[in-house]
């Protein structure tokens, strides 16, 4: 099992960061991500980091809304096995087909 809390979007491309992460799955293995809430936006964003010492260069990150799962998952060779709500956090389990 391999957990990508609130990470799914790093690099900007959730299908090729979720293809990598699949290649490291046990026949049997699952990807947990953190997603959006449903109707929450989806898709390549520009970000940058503050703290009290700055302010970072920008990096490419992605939003991924749990509405949108399925098809980004079917193109990283993945199916969603299942999708919850917890403490207001969107998950979803995806597994090899």
């Amino acid at each position: 099992m391999l957990l990508a809390d609130g990470n799914v979007g790093i690099g900007g491309d959730p299908v090729r960061l979720l293809s990598r992460a699949r290649d490291l799955l046990g026949v049997e293995g699952a990807l947990l991500v953190e997603t959006g809430a449903p109707g929450s936006p989806s898709g390549p964003v520009r970000l940058c980091l503050e703290d009290d010492l700055g302010t970072s260069e920008e990096f490419p990150w992605a939003l991924l809304a749990v509405d949108d799962v399925p098809p980004v998952a079917h193109e990283a060779g993945l199916r969603p096995a299942g999708f919850w709500k917890e403490a207001g956090r969107w998950f979803a389990a995806l597994v090899r087909p």
